[in-house]
């Protein structure tokens, strides 16, 4: 029994992990173009972008393990997505369902057995709560390897690290926010994230320890994310396994009765 309550919260710390990423806002200013070994910001982008898949429904096996300095746990998830439309999500412990989530682009909706709460609202509350924009987008875009930021929005800074890969900054950072984005030199997908929020004294570094090829479509294999918020770190490893596209999926969805509201 102490297992299954050492499990209580899980997924909304899981959640609020993965919600943190959502969304840094982007400036307005025109991209610039400056040179890369021969290839402007520009170039590198549209690289980046062609190598976007294209796909219906996605679905996967997640490995999860979620360290809080706290408390260290390895649960399992089924992920389930179609494009654009809606994202569903079954996390297990020991062989049990703990915890369900089913989320649009305008609606967030979990529940979690064990501690018998759940949330059914827009992202408005996780956006006060996190302070920074909340985006089914940009989630679907984290597992797919793309960019959160809209890349084509900024002035950019586009150039070669010292272990090779591409990094993409903007020439001048938002007061509220830092970011680095650094592209695979091999394939131009996502190979890490540096992400700070100034004002809340929040930090995120995801790194996309690998990627695998899921019906000639490159898609990532392995995540790593590192959230600091003042003085807690909360680290999550999500390891995409039995990966497959455009198969049709159901999307079965309710929350129990007797539940009671989480409170942010």
């Amino acid at each position: 029994m102490k297992k299954f309550q050492s499990t209580k919260g899980l997924f909304c710390s899981l959640l609020f992990v993965l919600l943190s990423l959502f969304g840094c806002k982007s400036t307005e200013n025109a991209i610039s173009s400056s040179k890369l070994s021969k290839k402007s910001a520009l170039e590198v982008i549209q690289a980046h972008d062609n190598v976007a898949v294209d796909f219906e429904t996605y679905t996967s096996k997640l490995r999860l393990s979620y360290n809080d300095g706290k408390k260290v746990l390895n649960p399992t998830a089924t992920l389930r997505l179609e494009k654009d439309k809606q994202l569903w999500l079954s996390f297990k412990a020991l062989g049990f369902t703990v915890a369900k989530a089913y989320i649009t682009p305008n609606e967030v909706q979990f529940y979690e057995k064990l501690g018998k709460r759940f949330y059914k609202g827009n992202f408005s509350a996780f956006s006060q709560f996190l302070g920074t924009t909340v985006s089914f987008k940009s989630l679907q875009d984290l597992l797919m390897g793309q960019s959160m930021l809209d890349l084509n929005s900024n002035k950019l800074v586009a150039k070669k690290n010292v272990k090779g890969a591409i990094t993409i900054s903007p020439k001048k950072p938002s007061k509220k926010y830092d970011y680095t984005i650094s592209l695979n030199q091999l394939n131009y997908k996502v190979a890490s994230y540096f992400i700070s929020q100034k004002e809340k004294n929040r930090a995120l570094h995801v790194i996309y320890d690998n990627y695998q090829k899921v019906d000639e479509n490159i898609l990532p294999e392995s995540i790593s994310i590192d959230a600091k918020t003042e003085n807690k770190t909360k680290k999550l490893d999500v390891e995409f396994r039995k990966v497959s596209l455009n198969n049709a999926l159901t999307f079965p969805f309710e929350i129990p009765s007797g539940y009671k509201p989480f409170r942010f």
